[in-house]
């Protein structure tokens, strides 16, 4: 196996970690980075089941699988791999969801939903405010145009979504 393709792994950089405090962060990147990529795996094998058992599935549904995959997918990549970038994704994501829940969903009077958003917010303000605390154990470049550009229209498009649609899902 090629160890400069994974180099800048959580896993990699966990066995040539020197002391307990830089495993268990890499420990940390590693499992969450897991929980994402098995997240976006489960999603993707659930979905084709349901396809395939199924007759079909509302036409909404399919915008909001990709969506949750694109999300997962690149959180769980830049988590495994131990990227800078990923901290500003964090902080979308936060913003986005704190936005969504103390504005955009009372302005819509669709205040039933505050509860469930504003709760689900609290892992992803867990994981940056330990992501802001380890950051220099992350690498490469700070900001990654693409997953920041791409991770800010998918979220956009799925709270769009979500207020068009939300009394329906």
């Amino acid at each position: 196996m090629n160890t400069q393709l994974f180099k800048n792994s959580a896993l990699y950089k966990l066995r040539s970690a020197e002391n307990i405090k830089s495993k268990i962060i890499y420990v940390i990147y590693f499992v969450t980075g897991l929980f994402f990529l098995g997240g976006s795996l489960f999603t993707v094998l659930k979905s084709i089941t349901i396809l395939l058992t199924q007759s079909g599935l509302p036409i909404l549904l399919y915008p909001i699988i990709f969506i949750f995959i694109f999300i997962q997918s690149l959180l769980g990549y830049g988590l495994l791999f131990c990227r800078r970038w990923i901290l500003i994704l964090l902080c979308i994501h936060v913003g986005y969801s704190l936005l969504y829940t103390f504005l955009l969903l009372p302005y819509f009077n669709l205040e039933r939903l505050m509860v469930s958003s504003g709760v689900s917010t609290i892992p992803f303000i867990i994981l940056m405010l330990y992501t802001i605390y380890s950051k220099e154990y992350c690498s490469g470049k700070t900001v990654s145009y693409f997953a920041v550009i791409g991770y800010s229209l998918v979220l956009a498009a799925l709270i769009v979504i979500n207020i068009m649609f939300g009394e329906y899902l």
